[in-house]
Protein backbone atom coordinates (compact mmCIF):
# COMPACT_ATOMS: atom_id res chain seq x y z
CA UNK A 1 0.00 0.00 0.00
CA UNK A 2 1.31 3.41 -1.02
CA UNK A 3 0.54 6.37 1.18
CA UNK A 4 2.25 9.68 1.85
CA UNK A 5 4.58 8.35 4.54
CA UNK A 6 5.89 5.42 2.49
CA UNK A 7 6.34 7.18 -0.85
CA UNK A 8 9.83 8.39 -1.63
CA UNK A 9 10.43 12.07 -2.23
CA UNK A 10 11.31 11.34 -5.87
CA UNK A 11 8.00 9.54 -6.54
CA UNK A 12 6.08 12.29 -4.77
CA UNK A 13 7.91 14.93 -6.86
CA UNK A 14 7.02 13.09 -10.09
CA UNK A 15 3.37 12.85 -9.06
CA UNK A 16 3.16 16.53 -8.11
CA UNK A 17 5.01 17.89 -11.16
CA UNK A 18 2.06 17.80 -13.64
CA UNK A 19 -0.19 19.55 -11.14
CA UNK A 20 2.43 22.22 -10.46
CA UNK A 21 3.12 22.71 -14.19
CA UNK A 22 -0.61 23.01 -14.87
CA UNK A 23 -0.96 25.64 -12.16
CA UNK A 24 2.01 27.55 -13.55
CA UNK A 25 0.50 27.52 -17.07
CA UNK A 26 -2.84 28.72 -15.66
CA UNK A 27 -1.12 31.49 -13.69
CA UNK A 28 0.82 32.65 -16.76
CA UNK A 29 -2.34 32.68 -18.87
CA UNK A 30 -4.18 34.70 -16.20
CA UNK A 31 -1.29 37.18 -16.02
CA UNK A 32 -1.25 37.61 -19.81
CA UNK A 33 -5.03 38.04 -19.97
CA UNK A 34 -4.96 40.40 -16.97
CA UNK A 35 -2.29 42.50 -18.67
CA UNK A 36 -4.50 42.67 -21.77
CA UNK A 37 -7.44 43.83 -19.68
CA UNK A 38 -5.33 46.58 -18.06
CA UNK A 39 -3.88 47.56 -21.46
CA UNK A 40 -7.37 47.92 -22.97
CA UNK A 41 -8.51 50.04 -20.02
CA UNK A 42 -5.49 52.31 -20.43
CA UNK A 43 -5.94 52.64 -24.20
CA UNK A 44 -9.69 53.27 -23.97
CA UNK A 45 -9.33 55.98 -21.38
CA UNK A 46 -5.95 57.57 -22.12
CA UNK A 47 -5.22 56.90 -25.80
CA UNK A 48 -8.54 57.53 -27.61
CA UNK A 49 -6.77 58.64 -30.80
CA UNK A 50 -5.07 55.26 -31.12
CA UNK A 51 -8.38 53.49 -30.46
CA UNK A 52 -10.08 55.57 -33.21
CA UNK A 53 -7.28 54.77 -35.69
CA UNK A 54 -7.54 51.07 -34.92
CA UNK A 55 -11.34 51.12 -35.16
CA UNK A 56 -10.94 52.41 -38.73
CA UNK A 57 -8.92 49.26 -39.50
CA UNK A 58 -11.36 46.90 -37.79
CA UNK A 59 -13.50 44.70 -40.04
CA UNK A 60 -16.17 42.13 -39.28
CA UNK A 61 -18.74 42.07 -36.54
CA UNK A 62 -19.34 40.75 -33.06
CA UNK A 63 -20.52 37.12 -32.99
CA UNK A 64 -22.08 37.61 -29.54
CA UNK A 65 -20.14 34.58 -28.29
CA UNK A 66 -19.33 36.19 -24.92
CA UNK A 67 -15.67 35.10 -24.99
CA UNK A 68 -14.41 38.66 -24.60
CA UNK A 69 -16.70 39.04 -21.59
CA UNK A 70 -15.14 36.02 -19.89
CA UNK A 71 -11.41 36.49 -20.48
CA UNK A 72 -10.13 37.09 -16.95
CA UNK A 73 -13.40 36.50 -15.13
CA UNK A 74 -16.99 36.23 -16.28
CA UNK A 75 -18.54 39.68 -16.43
CA UNK A 76 -21.33 39.98 -13.86
CA UNK A 77 -23.46 41.78 -16.47
CA UNK A 78 -23.37 38.86 -18.92
CA UNK A 79 -26.53 36.76 -18.81
CA UNK A 80 -27.10 33.29 -20.20
CA UNK A 81 -27.25 33.40 -23.96
CA UNK A 82 -24.40 35.96 -23.89
CA UNK A 83 -26.70 38.95 -23.49
CA UNK A 84 -25.24 42.02 -21.81
CA UNK A 85 -27.64 43.52 -19.28
CA UNK A 86 -26.01 46.97 -19.56
CA UNK A 87 -25.29 46.94 -23.31
CA UNK A 88 -26.48 50.51 -23.92
CA UNK A 89 -24.42 51.76 -20.92
CA UNK A 90 -21.50 49.30 -21.11
CA UNK A 91 -17.98 50.33 -20.18
CA UNK A 92 -15.75 52.12 -22.68
CA UNK A 93 -13.26 49.26 -22.94
CA UNK A 94 -16.17 46.90 -23.70
CA UNK A 95 -17.37 49.16 -26.52
CA UNK A 96 -13.84 49.36 -27.90
CA UNK A 97 -13.07 45.61 -27.86
CA UNK A 98 -11.08 44.48 -29.76
CA UNK A 99 -8.85 47.54 -29.79
CA UNK A 100 -6.15 46.00 -31.94
CA UNK A 101 -4.99 42.66 -33.27
CA UNK A 102 -3.32 41.72 -29.99
CA UNK A 103 -6.78 41.39 -28.42
CA UNK A 104 -7.83 38.64 -30.82
CA UNK A 105 -4.54 36.96 -31.70
CA UNK A 106 -4.54 34.39 -28.89
CA UNK A 107 -5.94 30.89 -29.15
CA UNK A 108 -8.57 31.70 -26.50
CA UNK A 109 -10.49 34.14 -28.73
CA UNK A 110 -12.48 33.23 -31.85
CA UNK A 111 -13.63 36.78 -32.59
CA UNK A 112 -15.68 37.87 -35.59
CA UNK A 113 -13.45 40.93 -35.97
CA UNK A 114 -10.17 41.22 -37.87
CA UNK A 115 -7.87 44.12 -38.64
CA UNK A 116 -6.92 45.45 -42.06
CA UNK A 117 -3.45 47.00 -41.96
CA UNK A 118 -3.73 48.85 -45.29
CA UNK A 119 -4.89 52.20 -43.91
CA UNK A 120 -1.50 53.87 -44.02
CA UNK A 121 1.97 53.90 -42.61
CA UNK A 122 2.31 54.55 -38.92
CA UNK A 123 -1.37 53.95 -38.19
CA UNK A 124 -0.80 50.80 -36.18
CA UNK A 125 2.22 51.99 -34.21
CA UNK A 126 2.49 50.65 -30.71
CA UNK A 127 0.63 53.03 -28.37
CA UNK A 128 2.84 52.04 -25.46
CA UNK A 129 5.94 53.43 -27.14
CA UNK A 130 6.09 57.20 -26.74
CA UNK A 131 6.63 59.15 -29.96
CA UNK A 132 10.21 60.04 -30.77
CA UNK A 133 11.11 63.55 -29.70
CA UNK A 134 14.08 65.63 -30.58
CA UNK A 135 16.28 66.84 -27.82
CA UNK A 136 16.26 70.66 -27.55
CA UNK A 137 19.87 70.85 -28.76
CA UNK A 138 18.92 69.02 -31.98
CA UNK A 139 16.12 71.43 -32.83
CA UNK A 140 16.95 73.68 -35.83
CA UNK A 141 16.33 76.79 -33.70
CA UNK A 142 18.90 75.66 -31.10
CA UNK A 143 21.76 74.76 -33.38
CA UNK A 144 25.02 76.50 -32.86
CA UNK A 145 27.16 77.36 -35.80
Amino acid sequence: MINGSHVSAEVREQAERPVREGLIRLLIRKLVVGYGKARRYYLSHFRPGYVRRMRALRRGECRRCGQCCSLFFRCPFLQEGNQCTIYERRFQQCRDFPIDERDISGPHIACGFRFDGRAGAGTTSDPETPPARRAPCESPSHRTG
